[in-house]
């Protein structure tokens, strides 16, 4: 099977589908993105922050928990991320980049970056 890129689905799609081990916490939740490689499977989240508050710490502590039980499942996590918000947020961004294995923005997606990640290049 070449790549398969599935957009907007539940992780139960991508076990139903695709014969991809999923955690079981995670069935019912959706992603933004979920990229299946030689039988490998990559979930890649997207967020854009123009200004700060409450939401982007919850997403922070939301995606710590989902990166850690995809791992557990030998999924891959990244999220991309960017938006002046964050030049106010430093203090959670790097709470979310010492938890999270990829956190990349738009700059690093221009000189792809996740096709390395999904790759393993």
């Amino acid at each position: 099977m070449g790549m398969a890129i599935v957009e907007q689905k539940s992780f139960g799609y991508v076990e139903n589908k695709y014969h991809i081990r999923i955690p079981p916490a995670l069935k019912d939740r959706k992603f933004d993105y979920a990229v299946i490689y030689r039988g490998e499977a990559t979930n890649i989240e997207v967020n854009f922050y123009s200004g700060t508050g409450s939401k982007p710490s919850e997403i922070i502590s939301s995606y710590s928990d989902r990166n850690r039980d995809l791992i557990s499942a030998g999924w891959k996590f990244v999220w991309l991320t960017d938006g002046q918000g964050w030049k106010k947020m430093q203090r959670p961004l790097k709470v979310g980049i010492s938890n999270i294995d990829y956190v990349i923005n738009t700059n690093y997606l221009r000189r792809g970056y996740p096709e390395n990640i999904i790759l393993g290049t």
